[in-house]
């Protein structure tokens, strides 16, 4: 888990929800949460602890032997906290994903990822060649954003599922 250093987030052993509600750091056990906590530390960002539980999930899935997985991060899920995913946020997930290939699948439907977030999705499709299926619906992506999406649907081959609305 840890080996040769000390966590930059001390262990809490609390359930995510009440980490929040208690407005402590979630326990930070796994790679791509590592990268995530790290990413915002280097960038002086504030975490986002919906994303950091989500990346829990799925390196949970990871651990069981699954592909194909999809990472829900939809701005409308009940377990969603007040802050919702942002361009600079989603700036963050695409350097996560970028190189991950057992990730086929991003939902961030209802979130306020703007035009700034459509550039780092174009980004994603153009370099992740394992993604399949993007849910962009309801976040607020103008013409430029849109235009940058179409732009590099042009070079992806593997997207088979894309939603905006």
């Amino acid at each position: 888990m840890w080996v040769g250093r000390e966590p930059r987030v001390p262990p809490m052993g609390l359930p995510f929800t009440l980490a929040i509600v208690l407005e402590e750091a979630p326990e930070v056990t796994g790679h791509l949460q590592e990268t995530y906590y790290n990413l915002c530390m280097e960038k002086s960002q504030k975490i986002n602890y919906f994303i950091l539980h989500m990346l829990q999930e799925v390196e949970e899935e990871l651990e069981k032997g699954s592909e194909g997985i999809t990472l829900n991060i939809a701005g409308n899920s009940r377990l969603m906290p007040e802050e919702r995913v942002t361009g600079k946020d989603f700036w963050i997930l695409f350097r996560i994903l970028r190189k991950n290939p057992y990730i086929s699948g991003l939902d961030v439907r209802y979130n306020l990822i703007s035009d700034v977030g459509a550039y780092y999705a174009a980004r994603l499709l153009q370099k992740q060649h394992k993604l399949v299926y993007l849910n962009l619906m309801f976040n607020d992506i103008g013409p430029e954003g849109g235009e940058l999406i179409a732009k590099a649907l042009h070079k992806n081959t593997t997207l088979k599922y894309l939603r905006m609305t």
